[in-house]
């Protein structure tokens, strides 16, 4: 049987997946974690109809809780500090970064809903870029991070981040 937490990240990745899928985005998974769970690919389309990787590519940190605090504007989440520093850390020019977190609801059983018209993973997920950000020193300990609630990770969202990293864009403040 799966623990509490493996069923989050399975929730978490068939979120994710859902939302590629539906955006027309490729994803894969590294043979070894360290430290992200998914890359987004674009795809290009030739005139002939044929696809093709477009070189487009997003590093994904996957997290899943029922332990947050929400308002209007801002979902407030523990984050620990060695992944804070993954997702901090400056590329210059490499692949982007960011984190996803699937705020779950407190009660087990309203995780997943499903009848013969739907199938419901509750409640939703939200993203951030932290590229730039001053490095953590302590990487045993956690920071809070506020995440807008206006970045909720949807198809709508996903692709203005791939568009702004196409344009060679800063994702902070999308």
């Amino acid at each position: 049987m799966l623990t509490e937490n493996d069923i989050k990240e399975a929730l978490s990745r068939a979120y994710i997946q859902a939302i590629c899928c539906m955006g027309g985005y490729n994803y894969s998974t590294d043979a070894k974690d360290y430290g992200f769970d998914f890359t987004i690919k674009g795809i290009l389309q030739r005139p002939s109809g044929k696809c093709c990787p477009s070189g487009l590519s997003l590093d994904i940190q996957l997290k899943a809780t029922t332990d947050y605090e929400i308002d209007a504007t801002h979902i407030k989440y523990q984050l620990r500090n060695k992944n804070y520093n993954d997702l901090a850390q400056n590329m210059e020019g490499g692949t982007k970064r960011i984190l996803v977190v699937l705020l779950l609801p407190a009660n087990k059983q309203e995780w997943l809903a499903q009848d013969i018209r739907s199938l419901i993973i509750k409640k939703c997920a939200y993203w951030l870029c932290l590229e730039g950000m001053p490095l953590k020193v302590n990487e045993d300990s956690a920071t809070t991070i506020q995440i807008p609630t206006q970045n909720m990770f949807s198809v709508d969202n996903l692709n203005r981040i791939m568009t702004q990293i196409q344009a060679r864009g800063d994702l902070n403040g999308l």
